[in-house]
């Protein structure tokens, strides 16, 4: 998550938003590894596509998809001691950095968030053949996708 031209209060978010992520060991790489987890279940490597938030001052949607995490989290990076609530300022923080991205001319690249699917058919170590779709979620990959994250 990153700003251009830098919107300070966006940037500052971000980087609490990575430390908190980082010291309450959340993974937050799991995106890109999702093709060997599906692979180490005994899934079909699965199609993966990537979403990612960008816009300028007036997208305030995206503003808030990233910003409202701090919001969310706001105890936890107070306790991790990763800022303070005057810091965060959690009440006007997506006014702050809708105000310095409409000065600053500033675009944000947001979060990306990853998704992973495999086709119906054979699977591999498995001889169930699905009817539809649905039951392949169902029946086959979710158990054995679980197995494999734990």
């Amino acid at each position: 998550m990153r700003s251009f031209p830098p919107a300070p209060t966006y940037d500052r978010c971000c980087l609490w938003l990575n430390e908190t992520y980082r010291r309450s060991g959340v993974d937050v790489w799991i995106g890109v590894k999702l093709y060997s987890l599906f692979m180490a279940a005994g899934l079909p490597g699965p199609h993966m596509r990537m979403h990612a938030v960008i816009g300028g001052a007036d997208a305030l949607d995206e503003i808030h998809l990233d910003a409202d995490q701090a919001v969310t989290l706001a105890g936890e990076i107070e306790r991790l001691g990763v800022a303070t609530a005057s810091e965060l300022g959690v009440e006007t923080l997506v006014e702050r950095i809708a105000k310095e991205m409409a000065a600053n001319q500033s675009v944000i690249v947001g979060r990306a968030e990853i998704g992973a699917w495999s086709t119906p058919g054979v699977v591999r170590g498995c001889s169930f053949q699905p009817a539809n779709a649905s039951s392949v979620n169902q029946i086959v990959r979710l158990p054995r996708l679980r197995s494999a994250v734990s």
